[in-house]
Order: C-alpha cells, then structure tokens, then sequence
C-alpha cells in the first residue's frame, strides 16, 4: 500500500466560517485479533451478543497497543476489551498511517431547520493507510471517528396548536401513569444517556427529579448543554420513569468512546438518541449500504458487549435515516406513533422503517413511542436551557407548522422525532426491570413486542426505504412493528 507524506489539509477561508475545525481527531484503533480469534472486518456472520467474544483480541496485545500508541503521543481516553478510543493531531495521524485528511462539515442535529455546523477530519477520497512496523502486530485497523447525528424535530409553550406536555401526556399515552399508581416509577434502576449534556431547568428541579451528569473524553463541562438535546429529551425518561437512577453521559467527538463510558457505568439500561445514516452518498434515492461502515466496527463491537453483559440498549430508529446502531440486531429500535386529540394513533410519517441489509432479516423499528408528523413533528413540549442552539434556532421558523411560535432564548421547546421515543421506551424498560429485575435484555424486547398496542393506520417516513413508504396494518407491520408502546401490559406480563 503507497505511503503518502502529505499531512492534514487546512480549511479553507470560505469553510472555516461554518465552524471551527477541531485541533484534534478522535480514533477508534481496532486491535489485532488474537490466533485463536477472528477479525471484525472478515467475519461472516452477525456480531451479537452470543458471539461477540469470538472476537476478543489479547489483553497483553491491548497493553502493548496502548503502549506504543503512547509512545508515538497519541492520547488514550478509553479502553474496552476490543478497541482503543485516542486523540491526536491530524498531522500525528497522517504521520502515523500516511493518510491524507480533508475537512468536512455536517449539521448535529439534521431537521427542516438550520442548525449548527460541525466541522471535522476524514480522510480524503481514496486516501492511502498503513499501519507503521511497530503497531503491525498489535492494531488491525484505525478509522476517525465521524460525528454523530441527533436525531431530534421542533415545537414550543404556550401554543395555539395540538401538542403534548411531559410529564402528564407522555406518561398518560404510554399507560405509564397507571402503573405508577402501583408504586412502579423505576426505583432502584439505573438509566444511562448517552447525548449532549444535561442543564438543570427548573422543570426537573421543582419536580425532585434526580440526575447525575458525567463527561465522556474531549467533553466538557458537566453544567451545561449548549446544544440542547440532552436537556429535552431526558425529560421523557422521567416523564414515564420518575424515579430511575438518572445519568447523562455529555459526548464529545467520539460517540464510541462515550458509549464505552456508558458500559463502565455498569447501568441497566443505555438509551441513544442518535446514530449513523447508512446511506451511499453517491446515490440520488439514498440507497441503503449492504454493510456496516468500517469506521463503525468498533460501536457495533461495543453495543454487543454491552448486551452480552446483560445491558438493556435502546437506540432511535432515525427520522429519515437508515439508523445505525438502531438497526443491530442486539438493540431494541424505536419508532414513531402519532396520537391525535381524539386518541386515534397512526404511524408518523417522520419516523423511519426500513428492511436492514447490513443485517438479512432485521427491520426496524421493533416498536414504537410517542412522535408528531411532517414537516417538523412539533409535537412534545420540553425544557432546554435557555439560549442552547435548540432554543435559538427553533424560534425561528415563523408559525406553526412551519415554526413553533416560541421566543428564542425562553429555555422551552417542543421536539420529538425518534429522539423522544428512544427514551421513553428505556423508561418502560426501566418499570419492568423495577418489577423483576433479574429479565434479561431478550426478555424485555419480547414483553415489549407482545404487549405493544397495534396502529393500523399512517405510512413511516419514505425517505428511511428509498422512497417506498411502509404502510401501518393490522398487527405487526412495515411502519410501526409491533405497534406504540404500553407500560401497562408490559407490566402484567412479568
């Protein structure tokens, strides 16, 4: 393979405006599979729960990993058993594996609004790698780590239009409030999010709600949120599980690295509401990848440890997107269900469904939570803190449904999309794990299934199938599988 010397591209004046472009890159290094072992990139089956230590590489191959990465000054900021999460330079990186980088830039938070730019390193189209003779014997592969994409919508206080609060509406909808009059509001279960940050709004203070927050590598801070999705979307945790051991994990650049930090945790559940859209991007009807990005081995090694262990994980199922990690087998994959004024539930034409082709046989979503319609799902009424990106950004759209009517700056708005539903269900997660807290993860997902209530009605979002909307039918089907979620009759059945 041709080594190449070039080091990192600046950005140009005209990008640089966008956003700032980090002074370090964040890297999953796979290490080397050990004789016995088998390698992530060559396997031929699914990597899940049952299977994921087939590919465990060598504690001394890890150690000596790290070592020379340390040597070479690259920073260690997370270990698991299978990969390496380091920080360097982008001229350290490109010096280390002779890759060429450029900048690119992406929005966090994709919906109909402008939001936030971020602005990171990749390689360069048909960049060369190579490992240098030293790691040879000890990595398989290095890939920097793209930024994740928050999978969120817009809505606001005190509006003219049809919207749901939290906690009353979410916890009503769901039949969580039933069950919390059976004194089952998750006690004693630990909840880990993985998302933005956590800002203490007075929503959560008035209402005795307990949380702590952590930093993952690179982030900082444990304060604030200036982007605002955590914030809101924790809310629906507490909405359905008020009394759950709470703790927001703030991500920085590197969401494999957080979501390592979540594991460490030793939680009962993690919940993500954010993933990777698997999509060729030189496809004008976003045709579906037929296998998992390289670059995403390492999450997709680290979400089946994390259920080998007896973890709980659930993930959105993307509002458009081909989600992943929402696709993988191991997880449970929430989509969207709209209730209307008259209780009427139809599927959420933003939500996505789609036949997974990483994974032969995987659709997603399993089931559902609570989300609004096109064209921005205004829908959850939600605490942020005031003046984050969120709150700024989402006051102005102009009237509803367009905007949502709010003033910028007020520490309040209105989102759902998969962000919402992903929590909500790990709080249901949370109220039988509170009842019989020896289920396993297995075991969840199918009192889930089996208790679900069936929608019969809407399309999910087109743009999630290539363009072909899966219709809601009588039982489990392609829009909703198997239909909006009930903490009541989850509940009866352990």
């Amino acid at each position: 393979m041709r080594r190449t010397k070039r080091s990192a591209r600046k950005p140009s004046a005209r990008k640089a405006t966008a956003a700032p472009v980090p002074e370090q890159v964040s890297i999953e290094v796979l290490l080397a599979p050990s004789p016995e072992g088998r390698s992530p990139f060559t396997a031929v089956e699914t990597i899940c729960h049952s299977n994921v230590e087939n590919f465990l590489p060598s504690a001394a191959t890890r150690d000596q990993a790290m070592q020379r990465l340390a040597r070479r000054d690259f920073k260690i900021v997370a270990v698991s058993p299978y990969s390496l999460s380091v920080e360097g330079t982008p001229e350290l990186f490109t010096q280390t594996f002779g890759t060429e980088l450029e900048v690119r830039h992406q929005t966090r938070v994709q919906t109909a609004h402008p939001m936030r730019m971020i602005s990171y390193f990749a390689p360069a189209e048909e960049a060369a790698w190579e490992r240098p003779s030293d790691l040879l014997d000890v990595i398989e592969r290095a890939y920097i780590q793209p930024p994740a994409i928050y999978f969120e919508s817009a809505l606001p206080p005190r509006v003219r239009y049809y919207h749901l609060n939290a906690p009353g509406d979410v916890a009503m909808l769901t039949r969580a409030s039933e069950v919390h009059r059976e004194g089952i509001t998750g006690k004693g279960v630990k909840v880990v999010m993985v998302d933005s940050g956590f800002y203490w709004h007075p929503f959560y203070k008035q209402r005795g709600y307990r949380a702590e927050v952590t930093l993952a590598p690179d982030a900082q801070n444990t304060r604030r949120d200036d982007n605002g999705h955590g914030t809101a979307e924790a809310a629906n945790v507490f909405a359905i599980a008020p009394d759950v051991s709470f703790v927001m994990i703030k991500q920085g650049r590197n969401s494999t690295a957080a979501f390592k930090k979540a594991i460490d945790l030793n939680p009962d559940i993690i919940t993500c509401s954010w993933g990777y859209d698997l999509v060729n991007a030189a496809s004008s009807n976003r045709r579906h990848l037929p296998r998992v990005p390289n670059t995403l081995r390492a999450l997709e090694l680290e979400v089946a440890r994390a259920v080998a262990r007896g973890i709980v994980v659930v993930f959105s199922a993307g509002n458009g997107h081909v989600s992943f990690p929402g696709m993988h087998p191991d997880v449970i994959s929430i989509g969207g269900v709209f209730v209307d004024a008259d209780l009427s539930m139809r599927a959420s034409d933003y939500a996505s469904a789609f036949d997974s082709r990483p994974y032969p046989g995987r659709h997603v979503p399993d089931l559902c939570g609570l989300v609004g319609m096109q064209p921005h799902a205004i829908y959850i009424m939600l605490p942020l803190q005031p003046g984050c990106e969120i709150d700024m950004q989402l006051a102005l759209g102009g009237a509803f449904p367009g905007g949502d009517e709010t003033q910028s700056g007020d520490g309040w708005t209105v989102i759902s999309g998969t962000s919402a539903a992903a929590p909500q269900l790990a709080a249901v997660c949370a109220l039988l794990l509170q009842k019989n807290p020896k289920l396993t993860p297995q075991e969840i997902k199918q009192v889930l299934l089996t208790s679900a209530r069936d929608c019969s009605d809407g399309t999910a979002n087109a743009a999630s199938n290539e363009g072909v909307a899966l219709p809601a039918s009588g039982g489990v089907d392609g829009a909703t599988g198997h239909g909006l979620v009930d903490a009541a009759a989850a509940v009866k059945l352990i």
